[in-house]
């Protein structure tokens, strides 16, 4: 998933985009705001790195060929940034990549980026999170590897790897299948400690904030 020097994103090359970082835009009837200045200052991270900017430039993009092209049944719903649009969003990449191999293939790598910024842009918007550039847990000389952080949950999220266990779960070679599924599961714990850090935690737990 790591980008190898500035030109590359996480699953593959991106374009720079036309639009500015601050724009939002209606996407398949939705909203689309662009990734923002925030920035998690309790662990390592680069969001300076000319390719993370890159990656953070194409995302409103990115996320617009996803409701349109890749995923027009996820456009379609009245509000896709929900557990249902998660759970629509898996459905697809899991009919359409039927093994680790798909998945990793280089012909596939911009899909799977695009569910992977989905997937976390959910997170974002449900949770209080943000995105940031993470180094500290990323393979040897990645230079890109966007994670979200919410509040009140004190783990990073890297959604792209997520999307791609969750792809194979319970298939051969992937991780053993979940009740709800691995990315629906990891919804609900986060959805619970958000719901803590909002009823209680602010003051005791500032150090999940994102700015």
């Amino acid at each position: 998933m790591g980008a190898q020097k500035s030109e590359s994103s996480p699953s593959g090359r991106l374009g720079r985009s036309t639009r500015r970082s601050s724009d939002a835009l209606k996407i398949a009837g939705h909203t689309v705001r662009a990734i923002g200045e925030e920035r998690d200052n309790t662990v390592a991270h680069d969001c300076d790195n000319p390719g993370y900017r890159v990656w953070c430039a194409g995302h409103a993009a990115a996320l617009d060929e996803f409701f349109t092209v890749d995923a027009t049944a996820v456009g379609a719903l009245p509000d896709p940034w929900t557990l249902t649009g998660l759970r629509a969003a898996i459905a697809m990449a899991r009919t359409r990549f039927p093994d680790r191999a798909a998945v990793l293939a280089e012909e596939n790598r911009m899909l799977i980026d695009r569910l992977g910024r989905f997937v976390g842009e959910v997170f974002v918007r449900r949770f209080d999170g943000c995105w940031c550039n993470v180094l500290d847990t990323a393979p040897a000389e990645t230079e890109v590897w966007p994670m979200i952080r919410c509040r009140g949950y004190l783990a990073g999220i890297s959604p792209h790897c997520e999307v791609e266990l969750a792809i194979v779960e319970g298939r051969s070679g992937g991780p053993v299948a979940t009740r709800r599924g691995i990315v629906a599961e990891l919804f609900v714990s986060v959805a619970a400690k958000h719901l803590a850090w909002t009823t209680a935690d602010r003051l005791s737990n500032p150090t999940t904030a994102c700015r």
